[in-house]
């Protein structure tokens, strides 16, 4: 097994041996703020938004399937629960 060792061995832990942290100059940090929200911005401007009938096609889709599983489990539950008390009486 090979030892490993680090680049500076008198210097215990990592190198550099404290955490990454954020630049402590405000002028850097707002760059890379408002350069992230601009990177945000044209990437939302390449999405295919739906029209708003695909919109309301897939809303009603998605309340079909929340209302079907909703009954099914709702009817598991209450079937569980009636099962337990017969076996609990």
């Amino acid at each position: 097994m090979v030892e490993r060792r680090t680049p500076n061995p008198r210097v215990g832990g990592s190198n550099p041996s404290w955490p990454a942290s954020l630049s402590v100059y405000p002028e850097v940090f707002m760059r890379e703020f408002f350069k992230f929200f601009n990177e945000v911005k044209s990437e939302l401007q390449r999405v295919t938004w739906p029209s708003s009938e695909e919109f309301f096609q897939m809303l009603v889709a998605v309340g079909v399937v929340v209302f079907f599983f909703s009954v099914v489990l709702a009817g598991m539950d209450f079937g569980f629960s009636f099962l337990l008390k017969k076996l609990m009486s």
